[in-house]
């Protein structure tokens, strides 16, 4: 699948990230020769959706769930977003405060389940299914994650769509 092709098929995606999370995560490296393993497996916690994460928390611990983790590479958190014309409501619309706050929450969210991995991951990916990713590095294992490759526009987006969602800081 070639990058239009790929861009094609999911720019007018729709509904709750929970819909089109794993096929958009599992096809957006259309060149990769590894997929990720059926959860379960000898080897599914190294390449896998939904991996398994204990939260420390004062009164007990919790389990949280990476949307898609490969170890020592990265932990991806998803979320859909929504346009002025799309029929399903996704999390939030694209361009707004709330679609900000949504995915500050997804970053938080990703830095939270790397900071709990016995092995670091170079990368934390926030992922709006079908419209953009942001890539977050830390290079030193010190879970320090910054914009990358630019803080000035954190966004990567297809060739030719808005650029002007809001920035976040880091943290």
């Amino acid at each position: 699948m070639t990058l239009d092709e790929l861009v094609s098929r999911w720019l007018d995606s729709q509904a709750p990230e929970k819909a089109n999370s794993q096929m958009f995560s599992g096809t957006s490296a259309p060149h990769s020769k590894s997929r990720p393993h059926p959860a379960g497996t000898p080897d599914g916690d190294v390449y896998v959706f939904e991996r398994r994460v204990t939260l420390p928390h004062e009164e007990r611990a919790t389990v949280g769930f990476i949307d898609l983790y490969k170890e020592g590479a990265f932990v991806l958190e998803s979320k859909q977003g929504f346009t002025v014309t799309s029929v399903k409501l996704g999390t939030a619309k694209h361009n707004t405060p709330m679609w900000t706050e949504a995915t500050q929450d997804a970053r938080g969210q990703a830095l939270g389940y790397a900071r709990m991995l016995d092995k670091p991951v170079p990368f934390l990916i926030i992922c709006d299914v079908g419209d953009c990713f942001e890539l977050d590095a830390c290079f030193d294992e010190s879970n320090s994650f910054r914009p990358f490759p630019s803080p000035l526009e954190p966004w990567i987006r297809p060739a030719g769509q808005a650029t002007s969602y809001t920035s976040r800081s880091t943290s």
